[in-house]
This record gives structure tokens, C-alpha cells and sequence, in this order.
């Protein structure tokens, strides 16, 4: 069980984007521990803290980002892999494509629908595309195919984390207000006073700005970076690889 959590593709796809999300809070904790007391118990308690928080929120990011997957799908039209297998998607041009249905046909099975019978019976054509794309993950599982995995992983965090995103959000807004709330309250100067209000600034203690900085550069990345359209993207990509593994595979 221990070994297949801390498989390659949990710790790079579930795990780092919880760490990413708890960046904050760990940053929080670290200001207020005396690191130079008690080091070795106070080292003690944030590793376990931290390694309890991280499992259970990776749990958590794979059960929602398989919800979120499920609308995601809707959106796009169907799964990328099978998208990109029917006729009537451009996102593969036609001859790459009648090269790709060459090789199915010979190496896999027969049964590709026609563009007839994919514009008659949409939902049965898709069915043989799914049988087709998951064949296909059964014969690329493999070092030789990485450069697969490494898609799937970079796929799999971007899915998480936009499960994650609205947590880690509310994680950061709250650091900052909670921050900001203990800085003016120990602000003994008024902001007319702005030669003593920087300085008072600059002598607050330095893990305290550290993580007011961290915190906003956190927000910031889980507004811009983790997005509908990243994920789609990382997922575009992970389907063009598998389906041109039929090059490698044949």
C-alpha cells in the first residue's frame, strides 16, 4: 500500500500539488515555531503534520478531480483520445489520420467506424474509439513509453490542482488577512508616520514577510496557472501522445 501511494505518478500528480496548496500554512507554521528551541520535537510535529495533511488532501484532490474530469469531459465534447480519432475533429489532419487507422486495422482491429457511421450512430463510433484508446494504455504501460507517462503526470497535476484550487484559494486569502490583522495590531505607528511605519516594516520578523510574499506569489499562481484552459491543454497533450504510440508500438 505504502509502495504504490509513493509511485512516481502519486507524488508528481497528487501529491505536489497538495504540497504547492499547503505551502502557505507550512511557511505559517515555520514563522511561529523557534526552530532554535526544541528542534528536533518541534521538526517532529510539522513533518508529522505535514505528511498527514498531504495524504489526506491527495486523496481528496484524486476523488474530486475525477468528479471535475467527468464535466470537464462534457465540455470538451467527449475524452481527447476519442476526439481526436473521429472523422469529423481536425485536430489530427486527415492523412496523419488515415496513416493512424492503418495501423490500427492492421496491427489492432478492423472495427473503425465509417465517417457514415459516425455521423449516423455518434455514440456507438465513440464506444469503438474507447475500445481502441484503452487498448492502447494496456500496450504502453512500460519505461520505454516515459515520455507517455510524463504527459499522463503532467495531465494528472493540472487535474488535481484545479481540483484543489478553491482550498488553496481560501488558504491564501485567509493567511493574508490573518497576517495583515497581526501586523497592524503590532503596528505601533500610523500610517502618517511613514518613515517609522517602514522601518517598523523592515524589522518585523523576516519569516513573517517571508510568508506574507510566499502567500500572495501562491494566489497568484493558483489564479493564473491552474485553469480550465491548462488542464485541457495538458490533456490535448497526453492524448496526441498516446494515439501516436501506434507508431511506436507497430
Amino acid at each position: 500500500m505504502v509502495k504504490l501511494f509513493f509511485n512516481e505518478y502519486n507524488l508528481k500528480a497528487r501529491c505536489i500539488p497538495v504540497i504547492i496548496a499547503c505551502f502557505p500554512i507550512l511557511a505559517l507554521l515555520a514563522s511561529f515555531l523557534d526552530l532554535n528551541k526544541f528542534l528536533i520535537a518541534n521538526s517532529i510535529v510539522v513533518i508529522i503534520f505535514s505528511v498527514i495533511i498531504i495524504f489526506l488532501l491527495s486523496l481528496y484532490a484524486r476523488s474530486k478531480g475525477k468528479q471535475l474530469e467527468k464535466d470537464l469531459v462534457k465540455e470538451w465534447n467527449g475524452w481527447p483520445t476519442t476526439r481526436f480519432l473521429r472523422h469529423g475533429d481536425q485536430t489530427i489532419n486527415k492523412i496523419e489520420k488515415q496513416k493512424i487507422y492503418q495501423i490500427i486495422k492492421e496491427n489492432l482491429t478492423d472495427k473503425i467506424p465509417t465517417e457514415d457511421e459516425e455521423k449516423n450512430s455518434p455514440e456507438e463510433a465513440d464506444k469503438q474509439y474507447n475500445i481502441i484508446v484503452n487498448t492502447l494504455r494496456m500496450k504502453t504501460r512500460g519505461e520505454e513509453y516515459y515520455i507517455l507517462l510524463y504527459e499522463n503526470i503532467s495531465y494528472g497535476f493540472f487535474r488535481n490542482s484545479f481540483a484543489l484550487k478553491k482550498i488553496s484559494l481560501s488558504i491564501s486569502i485567509f493567511i493574508m488577512i490573518g497576517l495583515f490583522i497581526m501586523f497592524f495590531q503590532n503596528n505601533p505607528y500610523h500610517f502618517c508616520d511613514f518613515k517609522n511605519f517602514i522601518s517598523y516594516l523592515f524589522i518585523v520578523k523576516l519569516s513573517f514577510n517571508l510568508t506574507f510574499i510566499l502567500t500572495i506569489m501562491m494566489f497568484f499562481y493558483w489564479c493564473f496557472a491552474i485553469t480550465k484552459k491548462n488542464v485541457k491543454k495538458y490533456a490535448d497533450r497526453y492524448a496526441l501522445a498516446l494515439i501516436n504510440t501506434v507508431y511506436q508500438i507497430w
